[in-house]
């Protein structure tokens, strides 16, 4: 039996609001950029929870695998966000194999503003293929996160 997507996309980012709530009381985030990836985790968290319409939730899936998982990747230095990224860019993975997917895509009727761009980008450059980009921000998370501990 397969759990419903919609579940497991609003348990994913209730978790996901959730925590960044948690860093901040607890002093986890302590550079601006901690503070900025935390605030826009909220807000695609939001988005994803409370709203239904395609272009929000075109926004939050833009926001979440462009923007947000890219900079936690590339310039955080934080190993809680690190290992934050790690968790759910693995949980990305499994659900994409899980369900044959992607679950957000699928919420959002595969149709959106960003979701366009996304069509066109794929016939141009080549190596844009969210099942090659997850495994390589996986990695790069996994390989910051390690040294960071």
């Amino acid at each position: 039996m397969q759990v419903s997507q919609n579940t497991i996309i609003n348990t994913n980012f209730g978790f996901f609001a959730g925590i960044m709530v948690y860093f901040k009381y607890i002093g986890i985030l302590k550079s601006s950029l901690d503070y900025i990836l935390a605030i826009l985790a909220l807000f695609i968290s939001v988005l994803l929870l409370f709203f239904k319409s395609i272009w929000a939730l075109d926004l939050a899936h833009f926001l979440y695998c462009v923007v947000y998982l890219f900079i936690v990747s590339f310039f955080s230095n934080n190993s809680y966000l690190l290992g934050l990224n790690v968790l759910m860019i693995g949980l990305i993975i499994f659900t994409r194999y899980y369900y044959g997917v992607c679950i957000l895509n699928k919420k959002q009727k595969n149709k959106g503003f960003f979701t366009g761009i996304n069509v066109i980008v794929k016939k141009y450059i080549s190596f844009w293929n969210w099942d090659y980009i997850f495994p390589a921000l996986f990695i790069v998370s996994s390989y910051k996160f390690i040294k960071h501990i």
